[in-house]
């Protein structure tokens, strides 16, 4: 069963790397980071990656948050290492299960503790990996978006705006018009 379960991961990975590719044209975050520093990073209205929502999602699910960013292999790897994480502690935890049930020819109490150490050891690890993909998740999305918030400045040099104007004459007639505002 671990043979097939760690085929299966590998098999992921490797055809996750082959497709690693940014899409819509954007640059993947280690291009980015050298660039942008999320330390600096201010939100605005057209953002499209909520920092707080995909690292929320990431700590759900390590790496889901990195990889519906299009960062699959960073994603990829944040979750392989839950996994192993999670299935060590379920592992270690079915071990103590059999050591502690005193029906058993196998009973030892000793070395049913110490799996229990190992279980809440795995789990603490598991915490460590999501609070990680938590954190990376964020700085991704603020990353991106800096760079988002770039291309779109570049791409529009000169914001136009129309806005529907409504005053009183000094006669106490209501005028009616359109006000436009350009800003470059």
């Amino acid at each position: 069963m671990k043979r097939l379960i760690i085929a299966i991961l590998v098999t992921l990975a490797s055809i996750l790397s082959a497709q690693a590719q940014s899409y819509d044209g954007q640059e993947s975050y280690s291009d980015l980071k050298g660039r942008y520093s999320y330390k600096y990073y201010v939100p605005a209205a057209n953002d499209p990656y909520n920092p707080v929502l995909f690292g929320s999602i990431s700590a759900i699910i390590p790496g889901s948050g990195q990889y519906l960013m299009g960062e699959t292999m960073r994603g990829t790897y944040f979750f392989v290492a839950g996994i192993m994480m999670f299935s060590a502690a379920d592992l270690m935890a079915a071990l103590r299960d059999q050591l502690s049930d005193s029906s058993r020819p196998e009973y030892n109490l000793e070395k049913a503790k110490k799996y229990n150490r190992a279980c809440l050891g795995f789990l603490v690890a598991y915490a460590g990996v999501a609070a990680w993909s938590w954190i990376d998740a964020s700085r991704v999305a603020k990353v991106k978006n800096m760079y988002y918030q770039e291309i779109l400045g570049r791409r529009m040099p000169v914001n136009m705006s129309l806005a529907p104007s409504m005053s009183l004459t000094p006669d106490q007639k209501l005028a009616t018009g359109v006000s436009f505002t350009l800003a470059f």
